[in-house]
């Protein structure tokens, strides 16, 4: 609440007039005294602890907002009169006030700067009744493209700087995009593209595309910032408002903190959300939730993932990937305690090297990249997360004091688990390849977990071929090496068959107490290893995570298993 103004007139006679404009309320309030002159003061004084106690007592109505893609921003920003800008809207919002963004596409660059909601009256910014997408993009070209000979083409562009070119729903490298170490000696020039490439050479935008098309018909767009950027922004919520096309979907920076982003699409970006952590004198982004997110179409290579976080107590919870070139959920360098739960992680998008295009090899030439990359300072939670398909890498693990419970990672013949890291507990989880199950370079403490049709498992200097051999090393007491008997792993339903051998033989203690689904565990005697729990009885998908945040004192051991054997 704002005090526009204090006035205080003196008359001819022994009067004060006291007055306080409250401008957020279009108020006004105002008493006289009648008083000696010696007692001016201490009325003064009366008058505005009076004036203070109205303030705190008033309770301004919150407000609601509505934004239309045919919006002015001199408009009311009414329903019959909505606004157009999102950022125009951020501005003007207090505590409490929700903005209601009716159905569209609304072509627009978002920085939202000190917007800041509170714990108990959070500023809310939802889709109103359909689809709703910030669009990042502009769509170049048409009918103007040069052909500059072989597969080589040009459009006019002007100076504006941009950051990512897409073509045929794919991101070309450059112009912004570039390689460290020996590729970055290599100059490229509008005759010299290679395929897949692009760059602006006095405002004229020069590409190649994959398969030496002409760009006339591959839809080509440029962008050329965020489609939503917080800076300095606080307990606000973001509910279905999806992205398209930008440089990131959402940026959060100069920590920002206690924001929820849920139910939204997030497509076609060099990188879903870019969460930073600290940065000169700001804090670290912090206690962020992701919540329900369809996250897909993302980069080009390893370097560009579904979510990078450097946060401080983020939650990932229940979100979709897929088509992601680097990791889906990228924590680094310096994350402490997230909570990744309940994500379903799929088909992932095979990245392109630059050694690639130097040596002209063909878009099938490619590899993959881990599905979840967890380092930083430690604490983290995985819990009841999915991850199938052609990864290199399941999850890759540099952090201290990490806790993987009930996730179920299914591969084609990548490594299962790579663990660089002190004090991390593996329990009920169940890994699937035909590479190696586990890759730890220090102790880790494994128990109540399932695997299939790997091939070893390192822990420090010593590599166990054979279940046998790794439980004659005192690991995995209680676990099992055999084959799911999933559902349909084919068509992706991974969870288990009434005869699989994974089902009531995980940990009670260790479990979350419901499954990636929300049916509670346990559904038999015990509880089923990995993320499905043979379903009997449902309570629905929750909006909280089941993980406690870690502590993050470093061990240099591990701990015992929390009475796993029970």
């Amino acid at each position: 609440m704002i005090v526009d103004a204090v006035t205080i007139v003196c008359s001819f006679a022994p009067t004060y007039d006291f007055s306080i404009q409250f401008g957020s309320l279009g108020c006004h309030w105002a008493r006289s005294f009648a008083v000696h002159p010696e007692d001016v003061m201490s009325r003064f004084v009366f008058g505005v602890v009076a004036a203070c106690c109205l303030v705190s007592t008033a309770a301004a109505p919150a407000a609601t907002y509505y934004l239309a893609t045919d919006g002015r921003d001199t408009n009311a920003g009414t329903k019959a009169r909505p606004w157009q800008s999102l950022q125009f809207a951020s501005g003007k919002v207090a505590p409490g006030d929700v903005v209601k963004l009716k159905p569209g596409v609304y072509r627009q660059l978002t920085v939202v700067i000190g917007c800041e909601g509170t714990a108990k009256k959070k500023i809310v910014f939802e889709a109103d009744g359909g689809k709703v997408t910030l669009d990042g993009s502009v769509t170049v070209g048409g009918s103007d493209w040069r052909h500059e000979g072989q597969a080589r083409y040009s459009v006019q562009v002007g100076d504006r700087h941009i950051y990512t070119v897409w073509a045929k729903e794919r991101m070309l490298l450059g112009p912004t995009f570039h390689y460290s170490g020996k590729y970055a000696k290599v100059k490229y020039t509008p005759a010299t593209l290679r395929r897949g490439q692009c760059l602006v050479v006095g405002g004229r935008l020069h590409v190649r595309l994959f398969d030496d098309s002409d760009p006339a018909k591959a839809n080509v767009r440029i962008s050329h910032g965020h489609c939503l950027l917080l800076q300095r922004t606080h307990h606000t919520v973001w509910r279905g408002i999806g992205t398209a096309w930008g440089l990131n979907g959402y940026k959060l920076e100069f920590g920002s903190s206690h924001n929820l982003f849920t139910d939204a699409e997030l497509s076609y970006h060099a990188q879903g959300v870019l969460e930073t952590g600290k940065y000169g004198k700001y804090l670290a982004s912090h206690h962020n939730t992701f919540r329900r997110l369809h996250i897909h179409h993302i980069g080009l290579n390893m370097y560009e993932h579904g979510i990078y976080t450097d946060g401080v107590d983020t939650v990932i919870l229940r979100c979709r990937f897929d088509h992601i070139s680097g990791a889906a959920i990228h924590a680094y360098p310096r994350p402490l305690r997230g909570i990744y739960e309940g994500n379903r992680i799929t088909s992932p998008w095979p990245s392109w090297y630059p050694e690639h295009f130097i040596g002209e090899e063909p878009p099938d030439a490619r590899s993959y990249y881990s599905a979840i990359i967890c380092w930083g300072r430690g604490g983290h939670r995985l819990t009841n997360n999915l991850i199938a398909g052609p990864f290199r890498n399941g999850i890759s693990v540099r952090a201290n004091d990490c806790r993987f419970v009930n996730n179920t990672i299914v591969l084609t013949d990548g490594l299962g688990w790579f663990l660089d890291a002190g004090n991390c507990q593996l329990a009920n989880n169940f890994t699937q390849t035909k590479g190696s199950y586990l890759s730890s370079d220090g102790p880790v403490a494994l128990d109540h977990n399932g695997y299939y049709g790997g091939k070893s498992w390192r822990i420090g200097k010593e590599t166990h071929t054979t279940f046998a051999a790794l439980q004659v090393a005192g690991h995995e007491q209680h676990g099992v090496e055999a084959d799911p008997c999933f559902v349909d792993a084919k068509a992706e339903k991974y969870g288990l068959a009434p005869d699989s051998p994974l089902r009531d033989i995980g940990s009670v203690k260790a479990a979350p107490s419901t499954d990636i689904n929300g049916t509670r565990r346990p559904q038999g005697k015990r509880i089923d290893l990995g993320a499905y729990e043979a379903a009997t009885e449902c309570c629905g998908v929750g909006d909280e995570p089941n993980q406690q945040r870690a502590k993050t004192a470093v061990r240099k051991y591990p701990t015992p298993m929390d009475s796993t054997s029970s």
